[in-house]
């Protein structure tokens, strides 16, 4: 199953902070039961995390989710976290952020901070968390070495939920740029980059937004049988994607009503079943996609 929404105009920087701590409580709450019998913990891991905080001073994912757990008494008992970035001012900024909270003392587990850059980096992290019932938030488009394929197949036999942001421009710009070919390659394969490249130049700017979001769904090629949904977003002028993908119904489920709840509209249901067909793995976007 797969849904896409689109966030209304108004909206701020803190989309996509507002959706994952969201879908963390509720999370953590199903899986706690689950984890107490596995070895008591439950994991989280974000890529890219930021100094944890926007300009104007509010706070962004890392601190409002580590508040949340702190909240909770099974949560903070079991709670291993690991934040990592690539830039070293951030983890700096994002470490005493979280030092100065007095909550944080309520977690057994101390949250990690990690300098990564690369896919090696992601894999090394995840196998921290690998075991445990974890959910991972990624920015994939910033990962040097990154492969969508050996990423879905990383995760694809954990009880592991994920969310992929992705800057739109991004990643049009590594398509339009000749010098980004091998990058492109690496993340997709030649034949899905060289699609790319081909297709999304004679698509107008819509068509090739929806084309290219299609394109790296597709390229989760190891997660068939799991569930997604798409949201759209304005962040700083730019189109932003997060991606929430679970191999779980009822989390799935959830989701949707998250969406819903929050007033974002639903632009897109598609009725196939994932995993039938690598098309049928992709978001289809009415009017475009059939």
């Amino acid at each position: 199953m797969q849904s896409s929404f689109r966030v209304p105009q108004f909206s701020d920087l803190a989309v996509k902070d507002n959706i994952v701590v969201s879908y963390f409580s509720h999370w953590a709450k199903v899986v706690v039961p689950f984890a107490k019998k596995v070895g008591g913990k439950i994991g989280f891991l974000d890529f890219f995390s930021g100094s944890g905080k926007y300009e104007d001073g509010s706070k962004a994912t890392p601190l409002l989710l580590l508040r949340n757990a702190a909240a909770c008494e099974e949560m903070a008992n079991m709670l291993v976290s690991i934040f990592c970035d690539k830039e070293s001012k951030n983890l700096i900024k994002l470490k005493q952020s979280v030092a100065n909270m007095e909550c944080v003392e309520k977690l057994t587990h101390a949250p990690l901070f990690e300098k990564g850059i690369s896919f090696d980096d992601l894999i090394c992290n995840l196998q921290k968390i690998r075991l445990l019932p974890s959910l991972l938030a990624i920015d994939p488009f910033h990962i040097k070495d990154l492969n969508l394929e050996l990423l879905s197949s990383y995760i694809k036999d954990g009880n592991i939920d994920c969310f992929f942001q992705i800057p739109f421009s991004l990643l049009e710009r590594m398509i339009e740029n000749p010098f980004k070919a091998k990058y492109l390659e690496t993340i997709f394969g030649k034949t899905t980059a060289d699609m790319l490249k081909t297709v999304s130049g004679r698509l107008n700017a819509q068509q090739r937004e929806h084309f290219i979001v299609k394109t790296f769904l597709s390229g989760l090629k190891n997660l068939k049988g799991y569930h997604s949904i798409v949201l759209s977003y304005k962040q700083d002028g730019d189109v932003c994607y997060l991606i929430f993908v679970t191999r779980y119904v009822p989390r799935y489920r959830f989701m949707k009503e998250l969406m819903i709840k929050k007033g974002y509209s639903e632009i897109v249901i598609s009725n196939h079943e994932s995993g039938q067909t690598e098309k049928n793995n992709v978001l289809v976007q009415a009017g475009l996609f059939g």
